[in-house]
């Protein structure tokens, strides 16, 4: 099984065309698991639960949503809270604006990372129709990998660099695999032309310190990332001895 774990805000439409292109095109629905995280704030938070009210009914899509009390601080947060409710093998880093368009994607990933990674260990990511190969925006890892790490991504960014934080360390031990034959398209803003409030409310004005700070960021974790490569190289090599 495949869990797509997702924060979401304000687009419960958008998520929705995801989840149904996901179990749409996937081998079969009882493969997937679709894991939404959705802020405690959120003012179309309901309409959530409405429209994805038969898919939750299916038990193939998870809503979370939480008081103000036990709310999340950051997205790397709720990536990783939605990685702990998650039962599947893989847990896939996911968007509320992407659109699958391959056919049985799902064995397609899963069958190419066993063949690379044939201890389990690394990270593949799919075509998204903006970066191809030259960077990993959607990271699919193995459970094992999440739990050797205890984590699925960090806490300490306030907006980006999580997709770049897992691709880092997944190239420092050489285990990082881009599969172009899986098409995920990442329907971004700079693409559709379209900037709606969660875009907005990233991005305007009054936010616009976020990216170099998260950059900044990424820059002073780096001993973080050598640390957790350290890791996973000390796994790989246990299990060859």
């Amino acid at each position: 099984m495949i869990s797509l774990l997702c924060p979401s805000r304000e687009r419960p439409d958008l998520a929705r065309k995801m989840a149904e292109s996901a179990l749409s095109t996937c081998s079969a629905p009882t493969n997937i698991e679709i894991l939404f995280y959705v802020d405690h704030d959120d003012p179309k938070q309901d309409d959530y639960f409405r429209v994805f009210h038969d898919l939750v009914f299916m038990k193939r899509v998870l809503i979370l949503s939480e008081t103000d009390s036990i709310a999340v601080k950051s997205v790397g947060e709720a990536w990783n809270k939605l990685a702990y409710y998650s039962i599947g093998d893989y847990l896939y880093m996911m968007n509320d604006d992407i659109v699958f368009q391959t056919t049985n994607w799902d064995l397609t990933l899963v069958s190419e990372h066993q063949r690379v990674f044939f201890d389990n260990i690394g990270v593949i990511f799919a075509d998204d129709g903006i970066n191809q190969g030259r960077h990993c925006a959607f990271p699919l890892v193995s459970r094992l990998w999440y739990e050797i790490l205890g984590y699925f991504t960090p806490e300490c960014f306030e907006f980006m660099a999580h997709d770049t934080y897992i691709f880092d360390i997944a190239k420092r031990v050489d285990r990082v695999h881009y599969c172009p034959d899986v098409f995920v398209q990442h329907k971004h803003w700079t693409i559709t032309k379209v900037k709606d409030a969660t875009t907005k409310r990233h991005r305007d004005d009054t936010n616009n310190t976020r990216i170099p700070k998260d950059l900044r960021t990424f820059e002073e974790t780096a001993y973080l990332r050598e640390k957790d490569a350290a890791k996973l190289l000390s796994y790989i090599k246990g299990l060859k001895n």
